[in-house]
């Protein structure tokens, strides 16, 4: 939809990565490797993800992997977020949204394992729904996912998202991890 601008770009593993958006930042696209390269469309873009020169992080390794992240609403408490991830030099996109209402999502291999996590700061708001103020109020923890979507813990509770180790960049390390309450 409409005329493509760079927003950002990155280079990983020796290729390009560029995020493009139309004027309106409706929609999303992310172009890997030199002109014409692969085009990706994101899900977010039609999610009323607010997108900036800072929504795209790239990480190199076993698995080059780039998370592009965008806030909904005005208080930036809100995040959506979108992989692409290399296996063998071949992109995809494995197209599930991350979603984390505590406005933190990022990139950093947890696990340690040379390939990146996906870190998803939400509230442990057991019984009650995600935006309601009983919610916004809850402790917040950390989530991790693997780069399949698979859940490989979480932290404990923390009374907010800036109590994580290295936020707004958060670095975990699997022994911060727990299983995860169930809601």
């Amino acid at each position: 939809g409409g005329p493509c601008r760079q927003l950002a770009a990155m280079t990983v593993g020796g290729t390009p990565v560029v995020l493009l958006t139309d004027a309106v930042g409706g929609s999303a696209r992310v172009r890997v490797g030199p002109e014409p390269g692969t085009v990706f469309e994101l899900s977010i873009g039609q999610l009323g993800v607010r997108l900036d020169q800072d929504s795209l992080r790239c990480i190199d390794g076993a698995a080059p992997t780039c998370l592009v992240r965008g806030d909904v609403g005005d208080q930036g408490t809100t995040a959506y977020g979108e992989l692409l991830v290399a296996n063998g030099g071949v992109w995809r996109a494995p197209g599930k949204p991350y979603f984390a209402d505590a406005g933190t999502l990022s990139l950093y291999d947890v696990t340690a394992d040379g390939r990146p996590d996906v870190i998803v700061v939400r509230h442990d708001c057991r019984g009650a729904d995600s935006g309601t103020p009983k919610c916004d109020a809850a402790p917040v923890l950390g989530q991790v996912y693997d780069l399949t979507g698979k859940s490989v813990g979480c932290t404990r509770r923390y009374t907010a998202p800036s109590d994580l180790r290295g936020w707004p960049d958060i670095r975990l390390t699997r022994a911060d991890l727990r299983t995860c309450p169930t809601s």
